[in-house]
């Protein structure tokens, strides 16, 4: 483009149109136009018009451009943010099933405490019977050897009083 902009040429159309001297029947309907003046500038018109529609279409084309890469950057945010929220979820995922195993754990460990203390228990109990049987059969035994101790030592002070 040669600088001059399509918009000054048809200021310049109107300028020239505007300066012309009406006719005497037309009044400012009808003038009397230069030619030569209005043929030069549709010619400045035709020659610049191909550069002013090159340059909307390349205006068009970076806009195209910059609007396609805003696009692509968008998706890859989107898809950035989908992954994130997938490691995020699963990272969730994990802290649950790790919560839900560790919970599982935990009962596993107080059910198996409870069965110990309840076996434990049961044992002290059976070796309590069984030593409270034995004790007691001792000290059946101790009595009839007291008894037998009393006796003979009766039978032995008569015999020598």
């Amino acid at each position: 483009m040669t600088g001059i902009d399509i918009m000054d040429l048809i200021d310049d159309l109107e300028a020239v149109i505007n300066e012309s001297k009406g006719t005497l029947m037309g009044g400012d309907q009808k003038k009397i136009i230069e030619t030569d003046a209005l043929y030069d500038i549709i010619d400045e018109i035709r020659a610049n018009y191909p550069d002013e529609l090159r340059s909307a279409r390349r205006t068009l084309k970076e806009r195209d451009e910059m609007l396609q890469a805003a696009e692509v950057e968008a998706n890859r945010i989107i898809n950035d943010a989908k992954e994130q929220a997938l490691i995020i979820a699963g990272d969730q995922e994990v802290v649950r099933l790790a919560q839900q195993r560790a919970d599982e754990i935990m009962e596993q460990a107080r059910e198996m405490e409870r069965e110990t203390r309840y076996g434990a228990e049961d044992y002290a109990d059976q070796v309590f019977a069984y030593l409270e049987e034995n004790v007691n059969k001792v000290a059946s035994s101790l009595a009839r050897s007291r008894e037998r101790l009393n006796q003979t030592a009766e039978q032995y002070n008569k015999q020598n009083w």
